[in-house]
C-alpha cells in the first residue's frame, strides 16, 4: 500500500499538481492513522480477551481452594462430633462405680482426638493474585470485596478453632496425678509404655480412680465437651462461610 501512493505521490510532484499531491498525502497520512487505531484497537480486544480469560481462571482456582476448604471443615465437623460424643461417655462411665479404667482411657483419649490438627485458610490463589498485581482483573468489585472478607473471616474463626483445640491436648496433659487422672491409663492401655521394659501388670495394680480423681476427671469431661461444641459452632460458621463463596463462584465460573 505504502509503495503505490509513493508512486501516485512521485507522479504528482512531477506533473506539479499539489494540490491532488496534498490531497493524496493526506489520504496516505489518514490511512497510516487509520491504520494504527485499528492495530491499537485489535491489540486492545486481543489483552481483553486475556484478561478475561485470566480472570476466569482465577474463579476456578478459587473454587477449588474453597473445594478443598469444604473437604477439611467437614472432616473437622466429624471428628468434633465424635470427640462430643466421647465427652458424654466419658462423663457417664465416671458416674458408675463399675467402669473400667480401659474404658475410662479411651474415652478420654476419643475426647481429645486429633484436636491437634491445625487448620489454616486455603490462601494459595488469593496470595498469588495479590502478589502478582493480578487482583486488578477481578471485575466484580462487590466479589472482590467478598474475598477479603471471607479470608479474612477464615483466618479469625480457624485461629479460635486452633486455640481451642490446643487448650483440650492441654487439658488432659495437664495433670499432677498422671495416675489417677487418666494420662497414665491413657498410656497404658494404648500401649504407650513399652511392656517388655516396664512390668505393665504391677502397674496397673498402682492406677485407681479415687473420688477426688474421679471428680476431676468429670471437670476435665465437662471441660472438653464446652471446648467442643464452641469448636462445632465455630465450624458451622465456616461451613456457611464456604457454601456461599462457593455458590458465588459457581456463578462466575459458568458464566461467559
Amino acid at each position: 500500500m505504502i509503495p503505490f501512493f509513493r508512486k501516485i505521490r512521485k507522479k504528482m510532484a512531477n506533473d506539479n499538481k499539489p494540490i491532488k499531491y496534498l490531497r493524496y498525502a493526506i489520504g496516505e497520512i489518514m490511512l497510516v492513522v487509520i491504520g494504527i487505531l485499528l492495530a491499537l484497537q485489535i491489540n486492545q480486544w486481543n489483552q481483553n480477551r486475556i484478561n478475561h480469560n485470566t480472570e476466569k481462571e482465577y474463579y476456578q482456582r478459587f473454587l477449588d481452594d474453597v473445594f478443598l476448604e469444604e473437604l477439611i471443615i467437614n472432616q473437622q465437623i466429624v471428628a468434633t462430633k465424635e470427640r462430643l460424643l466421647s465427652s458424654s461417655k466419658l462423663l457417664s462411665l465416671l458416674q458408675r462405680k463399675n467402669s473400667g479404667l480401659k474404658q475410662i482411657a479411651n474415652a478420654i483419649r476419643n475426647s481429645v482426638a486429633r484436636a491437634d490438627f491445625t487448620i489454616k485458610p486455603t490462601k494459595h490463589t488469593y496470595e498469588d493474585i495479590k502478589s502478582s498485581g493480578n487482583l486488578k482483573l477481578i471485575k466484580d468489585y462487590e466479589l472482590k470485596n467478598k474475598l477479603d472478607r471471607y479470608y479474612s473471616n477464615l483466618e479469625g474463626l480457624m485461629n479460635n478453632v486452633n486455640i481451642n483445640a490446643a487448650r483440650l491436648a492441654l487439658r488432659m496433659l495437664n495433670k499432677d496425678d498422671l495416675i489417677g487422672t487418666g494420662f497414665a491409663n491413657t498410656a497404658i492401655f494404648q500401649n504407650g509404655i513399652d511392656s517388655t521394659i516396664v512390668d505393665i501388670k504391677k502397674l496397673k495394680k498402682r492406677v485407681f480412680l479415687t473420688q477426688e480423681n474421679s471428680i476431676k476427671l468429670m471437670n476435665d469431661a465437662i471441660f472438653y465437651a464446652g471446648l467442643n461444641s464452641r469448636n462445632l459452632e465455630h465450624l458451622k460458621v465456616l461451613m456457611k462461610e464456604i457454601t456461599e463463596m462457593k455458590r458465588l463462584l459457581e456463578i462466575k465460573c459458568n458464566t461467559d
